[in-house]
């Protein structure tokens, strides 16, 4: 059995994941998304208290992807997360 895990993981396993994918850094990623390198940091960390839907808007905007296609991911499924 898979572990569960919560919405600020599966937004960090996304991230790391079209980082790696479209081969740019977390400071690149920050300047396409119009936030702090930190902010993105603490989400890839899970340190992330305020990671809401317009930061995670930001992220897709960051990839140049739309929402929709960011949160369409395995790492979303709903069976995934605790309860």
């Amino acid at each position: 059995m898979k572990k569960k895990y919560s919405m600020t993981r599966a937004v960090a396993l996304r991230t790391v994941e079209l980082l790696t994918e479209q081969k740019i850094t977390v400071y690149e990623l920050a300047k396409r998304a119009d936030l702090n390198e930190s902010t993105i940091r603490n989400i890839i960390n899970e340190r992330c208290n305020s990671c809401n839907m317009r930061v995670v808007e930001r992220i897709a905007f960051g990839f140049n992807i739309p929402f929709w296609k960011f949160i369409n991911s395995p790492y979303f499924d709903h069976e995934k997360f605790n309860d």
